[in-house]
């Protein structure tokens, strides 16, 4: 049972070595090649759970790897302490012995804790490769592991110490090329220069080199250009590495911005269209309703100019059939009756019937009253043709004629109506100016009217193309969160796209020279046959020192016209909201029926309404206007003193008589 247990626990370490070590390369897929290594890699998403699976399968690699690290410790302090009991001679004395086994001890106490910040910095990789940035956040412990400890790296060995700096910088560039830096994490160009700086220290100190020695080093020995060589060929292989992963990630933001780009445009285009069918169809009917309401107010001021000229035609006709009754009851009661006055009315009369006759009228009142009138013209011209008759008979008995009769123009001008015809003549002149008030207030009426009507008209078709607008502000809205996205995401990107490029330098050049002198420590074994490695790759750092310290400049795909597209997808949302308030949604009731209500004193001018002689609500008795009123009781006071015989000692009729009243027997 043990045996399986120890089995089950190595192949769990195996995969999640695999899947580690495809992780450390910064590969996509683990070494061997496979879809993924175990169960481990399965997981399309690195989330939370995916973190705690891997977590898990890494406490089991820890376990195998802290076993071998023990062995591996032991046979070094073993192999260590014979080294430096076999270099010492035997004058050597106590206390050089106790410090050479202190310093070892000191070393491999480094070494330990090199091994434990190496697993601590590989949970923070992990940490780095999850998709939930929000829980990302590092302990103190993996804050120190992440960072170069110049205490720890001067208690290292020199190919320790190397081992150790690599490390950190390979840290560094797995997590800068993952696109996630958990919280904590220092950047990594602060990382990759303070390590070189610590490790040519620790180098510096171990070769004893002043600063003349740092300038007199000779580039061109053996161990110089065998760690050039290997250099340049690491650094040309993680350049192309670099850039493969570079060009990916801009290819991706590229596509992204296209895209979203495309959607926006398109978006914008038809939410566009829709606020500006709104503004046309507006205009258009508030155009249209402008003309309908010009025409509809000259078509009612010419209908009632219509009728109010017949009703001043027909009370002009009234006032002179009235004048020229009073001129013949006047001569009617002259002791000596002139004949020139019967023919001035006989004259008159008769022109008074052709203009009667030409008058056009519309309308039952209308009609009545010139019928009426006509009735009254006939009766006084029967009359005043009898006038004329005993007139000319009487002269005829006296010896005159009618050609003889010195008579001048003085009696017909000099007649004064009587006081009842001015009254009259005045009253009509008050109601032709209450008629022109009335017109402009029922003018002003109409203006409302079709004022409001063009409002509810603006505001139930704003409301349905404003809900055809707003149908497009989810498009709108996700296009704007889309491109935003994009710019948070570029911005995020744009720091590390520009170190990956130095940052896969710095880690080739680092590796290897931490390789090239942990090979000459194992091949050479003494400090003597070391130093020239080392020398050599003081050089090889020192230029690399020199190229981090320039800095890195940020790279990302160019947004182009990605901010004036943004400001305009926002404008527009804010436009189409604007709308909102602009046109609400209105029930869509039947609106009751609206009564026409119109001025009294030109509604009836003719006897009837604009519904052709019908009341103007259902039930109601029709009702005259006080200029119908007055011309229909004027004629009706005409008609009945002219029935009645205009006796002489009958009186004047009075102002009101009921139309159909039978007039009382004539007087002979």
């Amino acid at each position: 049972r043990l045996l399986g247990r120890r089995a089950a626990i190595r192949k769990r370490a195996e995969q999640v070595s695999a899947m580690l070590e495809s992780i450390w390369r910064g590969d996509d897929a683990p070494a061997d090649g496979t879809a993924g290594a175990g169960d481990i890699e399965a997981a399309p998403i690195r989330d939370a759970a995916w973190l705690e699976k891997v977590s898990t399968a890494l406490q089991y690699k820890e376990q195998v790897d802290r076993e071998e690290e023990d062995k591996q410790l032991n046979s070094r302090r073993i192999a260590e302490v014979e080294d430096v009991l076999s270099a010492a001679d035997e004058s050597a004395s106590k206390t050089s012995l106790t410090a050479a086994s202190a310093k070892l001890d000191r070393s491999l106490a480094a070494a330990a804790q090199m091994k434990q910040r190496a697993r601590v910095r590989m949970r923070a990789v992990l940490l780095s490769q999850a998709a939930d940035e929000a829980s990302a956040r590092c302990d103190s412990e993996t804050r120190k592991a992440l960072k170069p400890s110049g205490s720890l790296v001067a208690r290292l060995a020199v190919p320790d110490a190397c081992d150790e700096v690599a490390s950190l910088v390979q840290t560094a560039w797995v997590i800068a090329i993952s696109g996630r830096r958990p919280e904590g994490v220092p950047p990594p160009s602060d990382v990759l220069r303070s390590s070189l700086r610590i490790l040519l220290q620790r180098l510096h100190s171990e070769l004893g080199l002043s600063k003349a020695d740092k300038e007199a080093d000779d580039p061109n020995d053996a161990m110089s250009r065998a760690l050039s060589r290997e250099t340049v060929a690491a650094i040309d292989e993680a350049e192309k590495h670099a850039a493969g992963l570079r060009e990916k990630s801009l290819g991706a933001l590229r596509e992204e911005l296209a895209s979203a780009t495309s959607e926006g445009q398109d978006a914008l285009s038809r939410a566009t269209e829709s606020t500006k069918k709104l503004a046309a169809e507006i205009a258009a009917l508030t155009a249209k309703h402008g003309h309908e309401a010009v025409v509809a107010e000259e078509e009612l001021r010419k209908d009632r100019m219509e009728k109010q000229a017949q009703h001043a035609a027909l009370n002009s006709l009234t006032l002179s059939t009235q004048i020229e009754k009073e001129r013949l009851e006047a001569e009617l009661y002259e002791r000596k009756p002139r004949a020139k006055v019967f023919q001035h009315v006989l004259t008159t009369l008769k022109s008074l019937q052709e203009k009667l006759k030409e008058q056009e009228t519309e309308g039952v009142q209308n009609r009545k009253s010139q019928g009426l009138l006509a009735h009254t013209l006939r009766a006084l011209e029967s009359r005043a043709q009898k006038g004329l008759e005993e007139c000319l008979r009487r002269l005829r008995g006296e010896g005159y004629i009618a050609a003889n009769e010195s008579i001048d123009d003085s009696v017909i001008t000099d007649f004064k109506p009587s006081a009842n015809i001015s009254k009259k003549k005045e009253k009509y002149e008050d109601q032709e100016r209450e008629f022109f008030a009335g017109l402009e207030r029922d003018v002003q009426k109409l203006k409302a009217t079709k004022a409001a009507e063009l409002k509810r008209a603006v505001a139930l078709r704003g409301a349905v193309l404003r809900a055809e607008a707003e149908e497009h502000l989810a498009d709108l809205r996700r296009s704007a969160s889309r491109l935003k996205a994009w710019r948070t995401e570029a911005d995020r990107t744009r720091p590390w796209l520009g170190e990956l490029v130095p940052l896969a330098r710095a880690r080739a050049a680092v590796a290897k020279a931490a390789e090239f002198v942990r090979a000459a420590a194992e091949n050479g074994g003494d400090s003597a046959a070391l130093k020239p490695a080392l020398r050599a790759a003081v050089r090889r750092l020192r230029l690399l020192e020199l190229s981090t310290a320039k800095g890195v400049s940020c790279e990302s795909p160019r947004p182009g016209g990605l901010e004036p597209l943004l400001a305009k997808l926002l404008d527009t949302d804010k436009a189409i909201v604007a709308l909102g308030k602009e046109y609400p949604d209105v029930a869509q009731e039947e609106a009751p029926e609206v009564t026409r209500k119109v001025s009294l004193d030109t509604e009836a001018m003719d006897g009837e309404d604009l519904d052709g002689g019908e009341s103007m609500e259902a039930g109601s008795p029709k009702v005259l206007s006080p200029v119908a009123k007055s011309s229909w009781a004027g004629l009706a006071s005409l008609g009945t003193e002219l029935l009645a015989g205009a006796a002489p000692e009958a009186t004047a009729a009075p102002d009101t008589f009921a139309p159909f009243q039978r007039p009382p027997p004539r007087q002979l």
